[in-house]
């Protein structure tokens, strides 16, 4: 950019103000306009950086963890919050540290409370199978022995009516229609079930009651 001077009328070079500054990273020497330090100034910024990767160093908080405490309690299994508050870093962060030290997940592999999957508010047992995700354990069970991927319309059926019991023996194919006809059969035979057992109870208490009276006659 070049400034006409009023009184010769020839052209020159502007010259901007500049402040030195040093660097809050690597603490190298630099120079800035004058205005952006006063604007930067007037927003309370009170830091610099000579270039982004200065930035972007200062902004990764995990270069001031300490690797050797980070690695010891890593390995003692110590839980991400626990993690988060010694040394003062996001979940985001414990992530990036461990992808830079090589250091496998807690998630590759089973904890020791491991119980093969976990069971849903139905009663159903779910498992991760590779390549597809959380898949209801029977289901799985029914696709390994059949070789193939079950269709939409089928569904697996368990005979003894206990939902996490997925032994072969006691799984049974049915279409979705069938399937829903004995489950509400079976649904309809508890309620009998309850009843009957309600009505023994009852017969049980006369029969006592009976009992006593003819001994006090």
């Amino acid at each position: 950019m070049k400034v006409r001077n009023k009184e010769t009328g020839q052209f020159r070079k502007a010259t901007r103000e500049t402040a030195n500054l040093r660097c809050t990273v690597c603490k190298k020497e630099f120079t800035r306009p004058l205005a952006d330090y006063k604007r930067n100034l007037a927003r309370n910024q009170k830091i610099f950086f000579c270039s982004n990767k200065c930035y972007y160093c200062y902004k990764d908080v995990t270069r001031n963890v300490n690797i050797k405490q980070f690695k010891d309690a890593w390995y003692k299994n110590y839980s991400h919050p626990k993690l988060e508050k010694m040394f003062g870093i996001s979940i985001s962060s414990i992530y990036k540290l461990l992808q830079q030290l090589n250091i496998p997940s807690h998630r590759n592999k089973r904890g020791w409370n491991y119980k093969g999957g976990y069971v849903d508010f139905r009663g159903y047992r779910f498992i991760m199978v590779k390549g597809r995700g959380q898949m209801a354990e029977h289901r799985y069970v029914m696709e390994q022995h059949l070789r193939r991927v079950l269709k939409n319309y089928e569904q697996v059926h368990h005979l003894n009516g206990i939902k996490d019991d997925n032994r072969m023996e006691n799984l049974q194919l049915l279409e979705r229609g069938t399937h829903q006809k004995r489950k509400y059969a079976r649904i309809r035979f508890k309620k009998y079930e309850e009843k009957i057992r309600y009505l023994e109870s009852r017969v049980k208490e006369l029969e006592k009651k009976l009992e006593e009276n003819e001994v006090k006659e």
